[in-house]
């Protein structure tokens, strides 16, 4: 609660649709953490057509991931996490579980929720992730819902999508 009361002290809705690069302290984390996708580099040149307006389609990407709640508690926002291999051996990773030793300049995301949605045992949390680019930046979409029922049929609360085509924040290329 204190990182996002800190983002709603910035008095401007962009912010709560703009992730987060932080070193969290106190996080509650209600579900283990799950992969979202993956990027491969074969070492191949890509023959790119910069003037093509799609060139940068191959590197988008959506999840949507499901999580069991066995608690209540409120959720304030997601935290994004990598794992990466650089060459052979050697690695980075923020996931806390697997954190790489005296890394320091490296930090996961923060995605903050513009509203905090309760959720109670029992309940799922589906988290819909989006990582968007044009030919000229890149950005991260989200949307969280959460569903109860035969099938995770029924939606009984959601954060509406968050970071609309990068209105907020995005990353120029």
């Amino acid at each position: 609660t204190k990182l996002h009361s800190s983002i709603v002290g910035l008095r401007d809705e962009k912010y709560l649709e703009s992730p987060f690069v932080v070193n969290f302290h106190r996080v509650d984390q209600l579900a283990e953490s799950k992969s979202a996708w993956s990027f491969y580099h074969t070492g191949e040149r890509m023959k790119l057509d910069l003037l093509d307006s799609n060139f940068n389609q191959h590197n988008e990407r959506h999840c949507s991931l499901s999580f069991e709640i066995d608690q209540a508690a409120v959720v304030h926002g997601l935290a994004g996490y990598f794992s990466t291999t650089l060459y052979k051996d050697v690695t980075l990773c923020t996931l806390p579980e697997a954190h790489s030793p005296d890394m320091f300049s490296w930090f996961p995301m923060f995605f903050p929720l513009k509203d905090p949605i309760t959720v109670v045992s029992g309940q799922t949390v589906v988290v819909n992730m989006w990582r968007r680019t044009t030919n000229t930046k890149v950005w991260y979409e989200w949307l969280v819902d959460v569903v109860t029922g035969t099938n995770e049929s029924r939606v009984v609360a959601s954060s509406g999508l968050h970071n609309l085509d990068g209105w907020s924040y995005w990353i120029g290329l």
